[in-house]
């Protein structure tokens, strides 16, 4: 593929606010108000065509980078689903190839691992390595990130696509949610000051559940 060809006359994003991963490919912290002056102003320097994929639970104007955000944020997962991220990965790939020049952008919440887990797939996908645990380690190892469990689960289900495994159709439902202790319950102060809810204080599970980026269920509304 064309996205390793060597880079001229480029100015390259500064290092403290973009990690590289490999050429033409960076991470960044999420873009706060408080960050997203300073990131502007290193886009603004950039002599290449770029696009920012955000990959965060939170999503934004895109007039804040000029409509060069992709977004695939999703409030209440780990990571994208697999439809999305074989998506995504046709979209970067593409991206790259369209101009020599061209640069890849992606940022999560916080702590970067599911910016990693994404790109760890990305990489796969575009066969940088044919071994996905060298570019796990190579990924992690960069970004200073530690992927959860979930992630990793996720990345050989990803993996297996790619060797012919077929994809479950049938619908999962949900029957049963064990916990292994019960959470700590803090009430805040006006119903600490109030008897009643004192002395009817019972633990009550709080999930949420989701469909396109919408709550369609809040167990502390009900």
């Amino acid at each position: 593929m064309d996205f390793l060809k060597s880079l001229k006359n480029k100015i390259l994003p500064p290092k403290e606010h973009f990690i590289e991963i490999i050429p033409r490919i960076f991470v960044f912290n999420f873009p706060s108000d408080e960050r997203k002056q300073a990131l502007r102003d290193n886009f603004d320097k950039l002599r290449s065509e770029y696009k920012i994929w955000n990959i965060s639970e939170y999503a934004y104007d895109p007039l804040s980078f000029d409509r060069n955000v992709v977004d695939y944020s999703k409030p209440g997962y780990p990571n994208i689903c697999l439809k999305d991220l074989i998506i995504l990965c046709h979209e970067i790939t593409h991206w790259l190839d369209a101009d020599a020049q061209n640069l890849v952008f992606v940022h999560c919440q916080q702590n970067f691992a599911r910016s990693a887990f994404t790109l760890i797939c990305v990489l796969y996908f575009m066969r940088t390595n044919s071994d996905i645990l060298a570019i796990e380690q190579q990924v992690v190892h960069t970004l200073h990130a530690e992927l959860l469990n979930n992630h990793r689960l996720y990345l050989k289900y990803f993996q297996s696509f790619f060797y012919g495994v077929k994809l479950n159709k049938h619908p999962l439902v949900l029957k049963r949610i064990a916990l292994s202790e019960l959470p700590f319950i803090k009430l805040n102060k006006e119903h600490a000051e109030n008897a009643l809810y004192n002395s009817a204080c019972n633990f009550k599970p709080y999930i949420q559940i989701f469909k396109d980026k919408s709550v369609l269920y809040n167990s502390y509304d009900k």
